[in-house]
């Protein structure tokens, strides 16, 4: 592709030394010309470092970044490392890659046109889950068509695009609404417990007049068997409620709510929780500290405002919260009696819930 505004791109390395390769390679090997990569080694105790040297000697394109101050978080990091990037350059576009996943060759070659040909301001592609140990596709998620949402459409269409957007790859931003979500991040720095990059998209979609997603995947995300997603991490219990208010923040800028957005929502927190206890069950605590983590997750005023709407019959886990209460009453009634004693037996108990 000719020559044009820059893009910039951006991965974040923490003793990645098995997949970084594939990663740099992926963003390297775009066929557009204007292109800047900078690469963040986070404090790595494997080689990451030496790979990121010898990329940036041998491509002027590739421009590290080493971070050795552990103490700081990623949650906090990431606006502020992304906003000293943007002062280097006036205008362009800004793409992220987790450094054990990849791009397709073409994936900016494909989502530069739908940009400029839609006047967009940020524009979103789909994705295929790889098994990293077989290589086997599990799922490819993409829409099948173009959509471009503006206006009303950002609230009409919410169920269509809102599984698009809980992550930073996978998207093109222009720098304004890239700035934009910069500011708001670091403003509510504070309260951000996690799941930083859906609190994150949420603003870049306020601060967004027009929204693309190109109907195909053109990224490849590695599921690892023992990823962070597969561990309990106890800020995701209330940074789930912060996206829930930043979700419907957002879609309440458009006029009232209507019922199939706030089910929908309330569907989408369900699964969350669900997925924190599964994690929570076969975690390596005590049974006691478990419990306290149940206590909270069943004391949050957004869970009992969930429990208490009525449901629409679409969304199943929402429809059958029976069984979501009723997999925790089983899994406290077989590892209550338990409680304090230490017993590597009560560890591992599963949640038989959807």
């Amino acid at each position: 592709m000719n020559r044009g505004r820059p893009v910039v791109a951006l991965t974040f390395a923490y003793s990645a030394g098995e997949t970084l390769r594939r990663c740099i390679d992926s963003v390297l090997c775009q066929r557009y010309e204007n292109l800047i990569y900078y690469i963040c080694d986070d404090g790595s105790k494997d080689n990451t470092r030496e790979i990121i040297m010898e990329y940036a000697l041998n491509d002027s394109r590739v421009r590290p970044i080493y971070i050795d101050d552990k103490s700081r978080r990623l949650i906090d990091l990431i606006p502020d490392l992304i906003s000293t990037i943007l002062l280097e350059h006036e205008d362009g576009y800004f793409i992220s890659l987790d450094a054990d996943d990849e791009y397709k060759p073409d994936f900016l070659e494909k989502m530069l046109p739908f940009v400029l040909r839609n006047d967009l301001d940020l524009a979103i592609c789909g994705s295929d889950s790889i098994d990293t140990l077989t290589g086997d596709l599990l799922i490819r998620k993409e829409l099948g068509y173009d959509l471009v949402l503006s206006c009303r459409d950002f609230s009409e269409k919410f169920l269509v695009y809102r599984r698009y957007i809980y992550d930073f790859w996978g998207k093109l931003y222009t720098f304004p609404v890239l700035k934009n979500a910069c500011i708001d991040c670091k403003r509510r720095r504070t309260a951000i417990n996690g799941r930083i990059s859906e609190l994150f998209n949420y603003t870049a979609l306020s601060a967004s007049k027009r929204v693309g997603l190109l109907g195909e995947s053109l990224h490849k995300y590695y599921i690892f068997p023992n990823s962070y997603t597969s561990r309990f991490i106890p800020g995701h219990i209330e940074a789930s409620a912060q996206v829930y208010d930043a979700a419907r923040s957002f879609l309440l800028s458009f006029g009232e709510m209507d019922k199939i957005n706030q089910d929908y929502l309330y569907a989408i927190y369900m699964g969350q929780m669900s997925e924190i206890l599964r994690c929570l069950f076969t975690a390596d605590l005590l049974v006691s500290k478990k419990l306290e983590y149940v206590d909270e997750i069943l004391s949050h005023d957004l869970m009992k405002e969930m429990l208490e709407h009525e449901a629409d019959p679409r969304f199943i886990n929402l429809a059958g919260r029976d069984r979501f209460i009723t997999g925790i009453n089983e899994w406290i009634t077989e590892n209550g009696s338990c409680n304090g004693s230490g017993d590597s037996s009560c560890k591992g108990a599963e949640l038989d819930a959807d």
